[in-house]
């Protein structure tokens, strides 16, 4: 395993080996700092930004190759997809 998928989590794996997955997928990327010029770098990549939060950025990416790219880059610790939520019985 490469160190770009290193930084993948399991679910961001399995998104990259999914036939059709080319619509898209939400994602929350952990930087190595909070500084500005990651976030920059993120959009730069291909990421549509959402929200940041310190070292934390929410955003989607339209592609496997944008995926790629974002864990590709030095800035980048963790990259984590986004999973459907499931009402729990009560």
């Amino acid at each position: 395993m490469s160190e770009w998928q290193h930084k993948l989590d399991a679910y961001s794996r399995r998104a990259l080996q999914t036939p059709g997955g080319e619509s898209g997928l939400d994602i929350t990327v952990r930087l190595t700092n909070d500084d500005e010029s990651g976030v920059r770098a993120l959009a730069a990549s291909g990421l549509e930004v959402q929200t940041t939060l310190g070292d934390l950025v929410a955003g989607h990416v339209p592609d496997h190759a944008t995926l790629i790219r974002i864990a590709e880059l030095p800035c980048v610790a963790e990259v984590q997809a986004s999973r459907p939520l499931h009402n729990e019985p009560r």
